[in-house]
């Protein structure tokens, strides 16, 4: 029994190992320079992984404003997230209701953010149940761009979003809405100076941090030209649609996948009048139902000017009839 107590109150060999090794100088120091050489590796991979990041934004920097509302549905998808959490706290409305009435401001605000920014031909594409979100998104930015006119120019979004980041930042330090707070700053000043004709070089920026190596989407509702009543203008009319659906033939493959898209219905419209047929079933067709649903929305358009907006997109894409 004795022998048995004796064992249990001796430590473990991995202990008795583990400090044979550190009273060892030899042994310490070898530790000590692995210990540096693993820090380094993990340095090296923290720039890497902030340049691939860096780099990416400035990849969506230069594709322009559209390429910018990327970066701030991700901005206004993490304020509504943050919101939501907040606004999820009841007890939070009785113990401390003036930050509870700022969670809910900051979710109304992110959600707004996402609503505006959200591209809804993508989300079109989406397998079910997602694509039915594209619908109410477009109409809900249908309301707020004729309710909230500023939030239709990209200077006027920049002040929102510089707005909402500085109302984040000053409720904590070093926390999750504190870091959301500055990339809404962040994006803000971005809009604002692309709205002057400033580019932003996130890259130069990095390079000197010591990180480097070494408008809005096209709407189907566009403005369409008069179309006479004359014979001569129907026929000119005509003429000019059957060249450029061969034109659409001839360069359908090398024009990108929304505008194929939008063609398509504006075809349709042109050709066969309203939608009159269902909508496509099946989860991994989406770019069937989102024809569907450009063509649906064209109801109402008259087939002369489904015609002339069918010509005006095309050359928009800077095909030639």
């Amino acid at each position: 029994q004795q022998q048995q107590q004796q064992q249990q109150q001796q430590p473990p060999l991995a202990i008795v190992a583990a400090e044979q090794a550190f009273a060892d100088p030899v042994m310490r120091e070898a530790i000590k320079q692995q210990a540096v050489v693993l820090g380094g590796h993990a340095a090296d991979a923290a720039r890497y992984c902030g340049r691939q990041g860096l780099n990416a934004f400035q990849q969506y920097i230069q594709q322009g404003p559209q390429g910018v509302s990327v970066l701030c549905f991700v901005g206004g998808l993490g304020t509504t997230i943050l919101g939501a959490m907040g606004v999820c706290n009841f007890f939070g409305s009785v113990i401390d209701p003036f930050h509870y009435i700022l969670n809910v401001y900051v979710f109304v605000f992110g959600l707004a953010t996402s609503v505006i920014e959200a591209d809804t031909d993508r989300v079109g594409t989406l397998m079910a149940p997602f694509d039915r979100l594209a619908e109410p998104l477009t109409r809900a930015q249908a309301w707020l761009h004729e309710e909230c006119r500023l939030l239709t120019r990209l200077r006027g979004r920049g002040f929102f979003y510089l707005y909402q980041g500085t109302l984040l930042v000053t409720q904590c330090v070093f926390c999750m809405i504190f870091f959301c707070g500055l990339y809404n700053v962040l994006m803000g000043t971005v809009c604002i100076l692309m709205s002057c004709g400033i580019t932003p070089d996130i890259e130069g920026m990095a390079n000197a941090a010591g990180l480097g190596a070494g408008g809005p989407p096209y709407s189907l509702v566009v403005d369409s030209m008069e179309v006479g009543n004359s014979p001569s203008a129907a026929t000119s009319l005509v003429g000019q649609f059957s060249k450029a659906e061969a034109a659409f033939k001839r360069h359908k493959e090398q024009l990108p996948g929304k505008a194929c898209r939008e063609l398509w219905a504006l075809r349709q419209q042109a050709t066969k009048g309203d939608c009159n047929e269902p909508k496509p079933e099946g989860v991994f067709n989406g770019s069937a139902k989102e024809q569907w649903r450009l063509w649906n929305g064209l109801k109402g358009v008259p087939e002369e000017d489904a015609k002339v907006m069918f010509v005006e997109r095309l050359q928009r894409e800077g095909v030639h009839l």
